[in-house]
């Protein structure tokens, strides 16, 4: 029977079983003598396995290669084990010193004693057990904790569960043992042993403490792992050890443990990350019957083939068994050896003869020796068997496919057919790819029905074909099917004299004044040949006459892409579905379009590049109006857009000079100008909006001004037929190279408000009127030139900071892209459509209620193949959109992290239809009205303290409720920055500390007054002094009152400038509101007057309403509010509103508004509007990522992502720390963090599921697979 593992179990050894099954007692310290031979119980000890190649173990008597390694041990003083140190410190911290129990009261009569202490502090912090034994959390402040059975708890804590004596421990964490009322001392691990503040624990302690239950986790032996995992390096003559080596040799020295801690991080780095054991050895393992080597494209090869060279076919062997049908041909196959074809090996009755070795004579020999006994040949690869075809990185199914062998010989390359360069992406820049031929008749039938190429002729991620003629091949096809392309009939069979048609089948297009056939027969005559009828009507790329196929006849229109590529409703797959067979359709068309083009040939001419004189006129006026534009855009509001104040006073100097337009036009378009940062932004959109729209007017006006006109130029023949290259090509060659981008941005200034030095304009550069908006738009990284005709300098190296950033953009997004889909395939690889149409995961719990796809389909690992792969094909950096109705919105990678792992969105927004919104502000100046201010200075009657009692009247526009609380807040705070900065060398303001709130809150004014009477009635009316300041700001007066407000600033100057020795304190500091009213009430103890009432002013001005920068962009009856979710947006409802949805009791109005309402911030939809309309944000957010990249994905594959992120009522991230405790944790430790999850593995049974779990310990992947083996038996 195959072997099914169900259950797995991590336990700990004693001393005694360590000894048993270790070789050897080391110790001597030092491991190999002067002639570099290992001394005997030494640490290089061949006992514990051999050191080289050649040698035997002295323990198994293996080889190398074969012995699996023996371990050594050490004697030293008693330890704690390194993997199971957390467990005893939380075992500690669990229990009581003095007592040796656990901090829990399990009776009345010790809680009741407990309670009598008089300790109000500590019975805050004891967690009560009642009579069920199920804590309560006294304080009512952790629901978490709620409703745990503690002797459960405590039963698996000595069982040493790792989760449970966490859970112990953070329940627990008291400072008084409430069985003998003795405080608990502080205790913490160094390395690996425990201390109390600086004072070691001893083990006899600790042992002591927690009882027999925790006897295995202490140990009086070390052990030494086998040689082959400390092996020896040579560099030139000299032999360098381990530094395993170094530790053991300490321990050996001083017997003493503490250096197990390091050992440990050994073991760590052994087994974590990608070079772990568990990641490199075991989930991933290197294989024998394989070969790699660089790709050549081959178009006389079957599309369903894959060329290998002689010397490959020669080394990789099949093991076929003999019988009387093959007889004759592995008759030959042994007497010819290595001659091809021949066989490397013989098997006879489990003993393995190398026929390398031996002579023609001794082969005949073996040969006539193949009737008799058990005989396996292993003969050379042919032309019949099937290699599995893989190029990495492999990220999605098609990345493996299987080829029929062809043999090439001569060939030192690997050939593959254009066909399957999508399916690999791969091209012929010097890939490599990877061949593995399977060893087996079952594998053979598998790869052959499949993993053949036929069988993955659509991808999984959007349904659609990947696979396809291209290049050459589409060209070839477009120029045949032309109206133009006629053939003689000499020609004509030539092209389809392998076709297996009837003669007289076709008849010549044209029979007078000589016979003639048209290109388009040539393909009927190839669809006749597969013996097909087909009836098709699809578009053209190239014409806008249909393709019309009517009983296998072509009757009108071009093949290009559309019909023959890796489209949908292309002919190819029409054909392909009916025959059942694409790779026959494929191969058939390659075939003929390689005659065609080996015939008349097909090149790209210098001349195809040129425009003609018609389109050198317009491209020239075209960039003569673009310029115009940009002067005429910028050229009024330069004076307020662009240039700094010290720019205005230039140019108004200028004028009074009376300098020329000419001069002005100087100072407002050249590089002279001080620009802001924010303004050269601001104008950069409008210019790349202007540019756009000339540079689609200079490529429509080219195209039809070419030197040679369409379909006869090549250029646009390769491009408009989907051969190669798009329409950006054709305008770098042939017009313009156009915007270089930045990070989406274009080119930004430097400190001199330049891009480059070099367009530092001299005098003598301003001769030419016209060219000042030319600058303009080079300065930002437009390019004018082209290649045909070459680029200036700067535009040289702006172009090559483009490319640049493309190279690390492209280096830098495969490592987090490959991240993210290894995040996605560890936690959706075990979801299968079962037998009801229901997906569920590995534990057998139900993901999904609805699938597409039939019974047994791994549709996890589809999803997050489809979502991965295509992720490669995005931008890193984060692109911004810019404009009216466009959003600022974070696209690329970036976003898919930030829904995948379900991270903080950086740019939120929200819309809804068009209502009755406030006006956003975000500072609270922009709601301010009014000010009043009043400071009292006051005596206390029992002391000769003064009393200072600020009040503050603030009058908004809007916001009462935020503004309220902003200044609940912040304002303390912000007030003892501000003086902080002024120098006076002290807080004015400090916050009395107490165990209630710091800020008391009075909602109520009047309650705020009667505490204002109450300190007045206090105070001694003798010794009364009081000083009133009001500041009044009112809108309507701002404009009026210049005089008054530069009154206000002397004022306010002469008060920063005043110095203050002294120090207040604030007694106490209230806040309510009425209406649009805000009264602030501060009481301060004052030793001398200060006047604070510039700073309250300057605080209150500065004070933000929001965190974030927020803005509204209304768009017809939409309106679109970037900086925050959908949680804020009853803030920015109008008050009529508002009433309007209070006094509806049908809520109609609020409901409507939500239901017209979106975001893109996923946890202010799920807090507002629930998990439902979470999971519909995340399929469509994920969406929208790929669609602005044209990426297309089957939005099922999106639905199941979105059920299982919510599948446990909580958006769960695809990260390490959402597995659930269902999920199998030998799949965990081959994601990440393998260390931490095999010390929460410890002594728990762990059930086996999942693909990874199976794999790793030796099983089937999925139990179907096992009645088709366990027929061999």
């Amino acid at each position: 029977m195959t072997f099914k593992p169900k259950l797995v179990k991590f336990d700990l050894y004693s001393d005694e079983e360590l000894i048993k099954f270790c070789s050897l007692e080391v110790t001597e310290t030092y491991s190999l003598d002067n002639l570099g031979h290992s001394i005997p119980n030494g640490l290089y000890d061949e006992r514990m396995g051999p050191l080289k190649q050649g040698s035997t173990c002295l323990t198994c008597n293996q080889n190398y290669y074969q012995c699996p390694g023996h371990f050594g041990y050490i004697k030293t003083e008693e330890y704690i084990k390194p993997i199971v140190i957390d467990h005893v410190l939380f075992a500690l911290q669990s229990k009581c010193f003095n007592c040796n129990k656990y901090k829990v009261m399990l009776s009345q009569e010790n809680d009741d004693k407990f309670i009598n202490s008089n300790d109000e502090s500590e019975e805050s912090e004891v967690k009560e057990i009642n009579s069920k034994n199920f804590i309560i959390n006294r304080n009512g402040n952790d629901d978490k904790f709620n409703n745990i059975d503690i002797n459960a708890l405590i039963e698996s804590s000595n069982n040493l569960d790792y989760s449970a004596l966490k859970t112990l421990r953070t329940i627990l964490k008291i400072a008084k043992c409430p069985n003998c009322l003795v405080p608990h001392k502080p205790i913490h691990k160094v390395g690996n042993e425990i201390f109390s503040k600086s004072i070691k624990i001893t083990i006899e302690t600790i042992k002591s403490v927690l009882g027999a239950n925790f006897n295995l986790c202490f140990s009086k032996i070390v052990l030494v792992t086998p040689n082959k995992f400390r092996p020896i390096n040579y560099l030139g003559n000299k032999v360098y050890e381990d530094p395993m080596n170094n530790v053991y040799s300490k321990i050996i020295k001083e017997r003493q443990p503490n250096l197990m801690h390091e050992v440990d991080l050994a073991i760590k780095q052994v087994i974590e990350k990608k070079e772990g054991i568990f990641r490199q050895n075991i989930l991933g393992k290197r294989v024998n019957y394989s070969a790699r080597s660089v790709i050549s494209p081959d178009p006389n090869l079957a599309t369903g083939e894959i060329g290998l060279p002689l010397i490959f076919a020669k080394k990789l062997s099949f093991p076929e068994k003999f019988t009387e049908f093959n007889f004759d041909r592995l008759f030959n196959a042994v007497i010819n050896g290595n001659k091809y074809p021949g066989a490397t090996h013989l098997t006879s009755d489990d003993v393995k003869i190398d026929l390398s070795f031996l002579d023609e004579h001794k082969r005949r020999g073996l040969a006539y020796q193949l009737k008799i006994g058990n005989k396996t040949v292993h003969r050379h690869v042919s032309n019949v068997d099937w290699l599995l075809v893989n190029r990495q990185p492999s990220l999605h199914k098609p990345s493996l496919m299987a080829h029929k062998v062809r043999v090439l010989g001569g060939e030192k390359t690997i050939r593959m057919h254009y066909a399957n360069c999508n399916s690999y992406n791969a091209d012929f820049d010097g890939d490599e790819i990877n061949l593995h031929l399977v060893q087996d008749y079952l594998a053979f039938s598998e790869a052959k029905n499949i993993l053949s190429t036929d069988m993955n002729y659509k991808s999984d991620t959007n349904n659609k074909p990947i696979r396809g003629l291209v290049q050459d091949h589409i060209v070839g096809a477009t120029l045949l099917t032309m109206k133009d392309t006629f053939l003689t009939p000499q020609e004509f069979f030539y092209l389809t004299i392998s076709h297996n048609v009837k003669s007289g089948t076709i008849l010549p297009a044209i029979i007078r004044p000589c016979k003639l056939y048209s290109g388009k027969q040539c393909v009927s005559h190839l669809i006749h040949s597969i013996d097909t009828k087909v009836c098709l009507n699809n578009k053209s790329k190239v014409d806008e006459e249909e393709v019309v196929i009517m009983n296998s006849h072509l009757l009108s229109g071009v093949l290009d892409k559309n019909n023959l590529g890796p489209t949908s409703k292309s002919l190819v797959e029409i054909i392909g579905n009916k025959n059942n067979s694409y790779n026959t359709v494929l191969t058939l068309f390659s075939s003929l379009i390689n005659k065609y083009l080996l015939k008349y040939g097909f090149t790209l001419r210098i001349n195809d590049l040129f425009l003609n004189d018609c389109g050198e006129k317009v491209r020239k006026k075209e960039i003569y109006a673009a310029n115009k534009e940009i002067e005429n855009e910028f050229m009024p509001k330069q004076n307020t857009n662009i240039c700094s104040d010290y720019s205005i006073k230039r140019i108004k100097k200028q004028n009074n000079n009376k300098k020329t337009n000419f001069t002005q036009k100087h100072f407002h378009l050249t590089n002279k100008l001080n620009y802001s940062e924010e303004a050269y932004h601001n104008s950069s959109y409008k210019i790349k909006n202007i540019m756009n729209q000339f540079t689609s007017k200079v490529l429509n006006h080219s195209l039809a001004n070419t030197l040679i006109p369409f379909p006869y130029n090549n250029l646009s023949l390769i491009v408009l037929s989907g051969a190669k290259g798009s329409l950006v090509n054709v305008t770098q060659i042939c017009c313009l190279l156009g915007q270089q981008e930045l990070e989406g941005q274009r080119v930004s200034l430097m400190k001199n408000n330049l891009t480059l030095q070099i367009l530092h304009q001299s005098k003598n550069t301003l001769k030419k009127e016209n060219n000042f908006g030319e600058k303009e738009v080079e300065k930002g990284g437009f390019i004018f030139g082209r290649f045909l005709t070459g680029i200036k300098i700067h535009s040289f190296f702006f172009h090559c900071m483009a490319g640049r950033e493309g190279l690390i953009d492209t280096a830098v997004k495969t490592a987090r892209s490959g991240y993210l889909q290894r995040c996605l395939v560890k936690h959706l690889e075990g979801l299968m459509v079962c037998h009801n149409g229901y997906i569920y995961n590995n534990y057998n719990k139900i993901i999904s209620f609805f699938s597409k796809k039939e019974s047994g389909t791994p549709v996890g690992l589809i999803a997050a193949q489809s979502v991965g792969e295509p992720s490669t094909q995005m931008t890193l950096n984060t692109f911004h959109l810019a404009g009216v109705g466009n959003k600022n919105v974070t696209l690329g990678i970036p976003r898919l992290r930030e829904i995948l792992l379900v991270n903080k969105t950086n740019k939120k927004y929200f819309t809804l239809k068009q209502f009755d919104l406030k006006e956003i502000h975000s500072m609270l100046k922009d709601v301010l009205l009014r000010i009043k201010i009043k400071e009292k200075v006051k005596r206390k009657k029992l002391s000769d303290e003064l009393v200072k009692e600020i009040i503050v009247r603030i009058k908004v526009s809007d916001h009462v409720k935020r503004v309220k609380e902003v200044l609940s807040d912040h304002f303390v705070i912000a007030l003892n920055k501000i003086l902080r900065k002024t120098h006076f060398g002290e807080k004015i303001i400090q916050n009395k500390i107490s165990k209630e709130k710091e800020i008391n809150l009075v909602e109520n004014e009047e309650q705020n007054e009667e505490i204002n009477e109450i300190i007045s009635k206090e105070s001694d009316s003798d010794t009364e002094k009081s000083e009133n300041h009001e500041l009044i700001k009112n809108d309507s007066l701002s404009n009026d009152n210049e005089d008054r407000n530069e009154e206000s600033d002397v004022l306010i100057d002469n008060v920063i400038k005043k110095s203050v020795s002294s120090k207040c304190n604030v007694n106490s500091f209230m806040i309510s509101s009425k209406k649009n009213i805000i009264k602030l009430s501060i009481i301060l103890l004052e030793k001398k007057d200060v006047l604070l009432y510039p700073f309250i002013i300057e605080v209150i001005e500065s004070m933000k309403l929001n965190d974030t920068e927020m803005n509204v962009i209304k768009d017809n009856n939409t309106i679109t509010v970037e900086g925050c979710g959908i949680n804020n947006l009853l803030t920015f409802m109008n008050d009529n509103l508002m009433k309007e949805v209070k006094d509806d009791y049908s809520m109609i109005n609020l409901i409507n508004l939500f239901i017209t309402s979106y975001s893109n911030d996923i946890h202010s939809i799920n807090d507002t509007l629930g998990l439902e309309a979470s999971r519909n944000v995340i399929i469509k957010e994920l969406k929208n990522v790929f669609d602005c990249y044209g990426i297309s994905i089957d939005i099922s594959h999106l639905e199941l992502i979105g059920d299982y992120m919510c599948k446990t009522g909580i958006i769960n991230a695809f990260s390490r720390n959402s597995f659930s405790n269902d999920d199998c944790m030998i799949q965990r430790m081959s994601f990440e963090s393998t260390y931490a999850v095999l010390k929460n593995a410890l002594m728990k049974t762990i059930h086996i599921n999942g693909p990874s779990s199976k794999q790793m310990v030796g099983g089937l992947i999925k139990d179907e697979c096992e009645i088709i083996y366990d027929l061999e038996n």
